[in-house]
């Protein structure tokens, strides 16, 4: 798969796209430019595909098992909407009045 086919590679922390650098020695590298979090660019789009299926596999589970524990991503990818959007809260009906 081509790279240019994902959405943008954001930080985790700061929620930024990062910046894509070509170095002298042929290896390209991600750089965050609020936090400054680096690494290649191989690694990050790895780490953000694996916050991706972290975040289907949640919504999968979502109502068979509790909330699982907080996992951190340094990457994650931008531009998809929510694979299954959360339904909205529904207001709790008032008893009707007595007369």
């Amino acid at each position: 798969m081509d790279f240019d086919e994902l959405g943008p590679i954001l930080c985790g922390r700061c929620g930024v796209v990062v910046e894509i650098m070509a170095r002298s020695d042929g290896e390209t590298r991600v750089c965050c430019p609020i936090c400054g979090e680096t690494d290649t660019l191989a690694d990050a789009r790895r780490e953000a595909s694996r916050h991706t299926a972290h975040e289907v596999l949640s919504a999968m589970l979502r109502g068979i098992r509790g909330d699982g524990p907080d996992v951190a991503f340094r990457f994650v990818e931008g531009g998809h909407p929510d694979p299954w959007p959360r339904a909205p809260a529904r207001p709790t009906p008032r008893p009707a009045a007595r007369r």
